[in-house]
């Protein structure tokens, strides 16, 4: 019995470190996003904030912040619902994606607006929380990307970038959008 419990303890160290490489939240390591942080509030949220800021290395950037309680369950995938709520904002005639890379707990794709310029999102993911950040400049996606793919060169770096104010928040539109909610377990009577 002893050895069992060894076993699953040593299996279960193995698959947190596993989880936890030396690129986990990178991009906290690169830029400070909780200076001027705005923070937003829904039932089902924890810690969650939005911020924009104009850094000198990656240009303009916005992030939002999501931190779901254990009790809320996504009524659908939290990138789609932010990708549509940035396309109806921002009232964009296409937004079309022309690349997508997958690393371990990050998703960086990149959109072509109104077929005239570009503009990446950044999606990192953990268990009940995530981080969607707008790179206008591309810099920062080029960069955390290349920590994983050492050759890796973005071909819409040096194209035209899209710019916008855009300062919506899947938490502040939950209440109209329906993107998250709070679930209930019935308990049967015996």
């Amino acid at each position: 019995m002893l050895k069992f419990y060894f076993a699953s303890l040593v299996t279960a160290t193995i698959l947190f470190t596993g989880c936890t490489s030396n690129n986990y939240n990178l991009h906290k390591d690169l830029v400070d996003f909780e200076n001027n942080k705005t923070n937003t509030f829904d039932r089902c949220s924890g810690f969650t904030y939005k911020n924009i800021l104009e850094t000198n290395n990656y240009g303009k950037l916005y992030i939002e912040s999501l931190d779901l309680g254990m009790n809320c369950r996504w009524n659908g995938f939290e990138r789609g619902f932010f990708t549509t709520l940035f396309k109806n904002e921002l009232k964009l005639n296409s937004m079309k994606k022309v690349e997508e890379l997958n690393y371990s707990n990050y998703e960086i794709t990149t959109y072509k607006i109104n077929d005239d310029s570009y503009v990446n999102f950044i999606y990192y993911f953990l268990a009940n929380s995530s981080e969607i950040i707008i790179d206008y400049n591309g810099i920062l996606s080029q960069e955390i990307s290349s920590k994983f793919d050492g050759n890796y060169k973005s071909k819409y770096l040096d194209k035209k970038r899209f710019d916008s104010d855009f300062n919506s928040s899947l938490v502040e539109k939950n209440f109209i959008g329906n993107y998250f909610q709070e679930e209930y377990e019935v308990l049967e009577k015996n």
